[in-house]
């Protein structure tokens, strides 16, 4: 379970679409204990600071007739900017009140920003 979950935190970081990791309802605390340490391991193995480059690609997709007709809706394509890992490690930890570990994560961002490897 634990390389499912990483797969899809790195995914969805990959697609920009992590902070959505944010706004699901995890009933089970074990999933959503997995999910921490997920976004938390990812966080301490990615890049601090992406490529100047990079930074704003994002996949264009043609409009369908159907959807400039209205009929349906417009293709889901990530936003231009997004939350960082340890932005959504920090809001993680603040949405359950673990404002020492929140505070940690952004501590540790600091530090990796300050001293890149």
């Amino acid at each position: 379970r634990a390389d499912c979950v990483r797969t899809l935190v790195s995914r969805l970081h990959t697609m920009r679409l992590l902070p959505r990791i944010a706004s699901l309802n995890l009933v089970h605390p074990e999933l959503a204990d997995e999910i921490h340490r997920a976004v938390r391991w990812h966080a301490r193995n990615t890049q601090v600071a992406p490529d100047v480059g990079t930074m704003h690609a994002v996949p264009t997709q043609p409009l369908s007739y159907a959807h400039a007709a209205g009929t349906t809706s417009p293709p889901l394509s990530p936003p231009l900017s997004s939350p960082g890992v340890y932005e959504v490690l920090y809001a993680l930890h603040v949405h359950r009140g673990e404002s020492v570990k929140a505070a940690d994560a952004m501590h540790e961002l600091a530090m990796r920003l300050e001293h890149p490897c």
